[in-house]
């Protein structure tokens, strides 16, 4: 097929693929089974679309850590070693559909065309619900698009403000490449960044305030280094982050925020739940209790009563430890291992870093459509690493 067949085709792909990751950030807010399915069942089509239609698939080294991580849980079925397959199936179709995400990603994207598009989508979509989260916060908190009844403790789309904060993970660091290399974007990436910045403060996430910070740091850090900017740039830019990180934060209203890192020993249940989970993680270290059985092991291990139903570890690398065994926490991070300096080198890639550091204290990715967008990413680094273009200055 000609080249530009080939780029019409990358460019069809990379938009069905995330319209697919928009469905499922848009569908979150349904604690139905339905919702996010819909979502997994679009992407495993795309998936199941390019292989059809393409014959020459590019391999790398990732496709086997992710082909692991994807069918751990039927593994664990297939061995019996899950103390509930129901529950081990359904977290398995999450992990399976992640897998076809980063499947598609790391075969479309490798055209920086069908990147770029890829990127837009996810950035101004994700930008799109942080202002609508915003909104909803402000102006109708009980209901998602002013239509649909919200569950307590939801901000914008998703149930959980820290999975939420783990979307502007994503999104942020794209708008932060536009801002610094994309003349011709800066002031959209500039745009998007605040909105991000200010859903971040308005959803009350701790962590994910933080982390966006981080994230912007370590953008001008990039630029800096590879000497994108030069000291007048760099000042000018400087600046440019006060304003806007003061705009965030009379728009997100720091006071909610503010109180809340005020709250004594924050973390002191978090640091209980992760002494049980390692307990638990310790007794089965191989193959784990079984993935998605967290909520049906835990209860004899539980070291306190805290009044509520514990259904995660508030830390995903301990839950993975204790669900899939230690093997499995150590796929997740071999796999980081790989695209880690890509991340890094790309700005646009960091996001996929930050969910792993947020997943120390919380549990952001095993919200169904965070997963998928996360693993969707790994893919575009993935593919990143096999595109042959001259990229020149720009970390396409």
């Amino acid at each position: 097929m000609s080249s530009g067949g080939s780029d019409t085709r990358g460019h069809l792909f990379a938009t069905l693929l995330s319209l697919g990751l928009v469905a499922g950030i848009c569908l979150a807010w349904s604690p139905g089974f339905w919702a996010i399915s819909a979502a997994q069942a679009g992407v495993l089509l795309v998936a199941m679309s390019w292989v059809a239609v393409e014959k020459n698939l590019h391999q790398s080294r990732e496709w086997i850590i992710v082909a692991l991580v994807s069918g751990w849980g039927v593994l664990q079925i297939a061995a019996g070693r899950t103390i509930s397959p129901w529950w081990t199936m359904r977290s398995s179709t999450t992990w399976i559909a992640a897998g076809a995400g980063f499947f598609v990603a790391s075969q479309v994207l490798r055209r920086r065309g069908s990147r770029e598009t890829f990127l837009s989508i996810v950035l101004w979509s994700a930008t799109v619900l942080a202002l609508l989260a915003i909104l909803q916060m402000y102006l109708d908190p009980g209901r998602v698009f002013g239509l649909f009844p919200a569950q307590p403790g939801s901000v914008g789309t998703f149930l959980y403000k820290n999975q939420f904060a783990a979307m502007l993970e994503i999104a942020a660091p794209i708008a932060l490449y536009r801002m610094l290399f994309s003349p011709g974007e800066r002031y959209a990436g500039v745009a998007a960044f605040t909105v991000l910045l200010a859903a971040g403060i308005a959803s009350v996430s701790r962590a994910g305030v933080v982390i966006l910070t981080a994230e912007l740091a370590a953008a001008l850090f990039v630029a800096v280094r590879l000497r994108i900017l030069n000291r007048r740039n760099c000042l000018k830019i400087v600046a440019l982050v006060v304003v806007v990180g003061g705009v965030g934060a009379a728009i997100g209203g720091p006071q909610a925020l503010w109180d809340h890192f005020q709250e004594k020993d924050p973390y002191g249940v978090r640091h209980e739940l992760l002494k049980a989970t390692l307990s638990m993680a310790s007794d089965r270290p191989w193959d784990g209790f079984g993935m998605g059985t967290f909520h049906l092991a835990y209860p004899a291990y539980a070291r306190f009563d805290p009044g509520v139903f514990v259904n995660a570890a508030h830390n995903d690398w301990a839950e993975w430890a204790s669900e899939g065994g230690f093997p499995f926490a150590i796929l997740i991070a071999s796999l980081l291992s790989m695209v880690g300096a890509r991340a890094g080198k790309s700005v646009w890639g960091i996001g996929v870093l930050a969910v792993a550091l947020h997943s120390l204290v919380d549990y952001p990715a095993r919200e169904p459509a965070i997963a998928l967008m996360w693993f969707a990413m790994i893919g575009a680094l993935t593919a990143r690493s096999g595109n042959s273009e001259a990229l020149g200055h720009r970390p396409a």
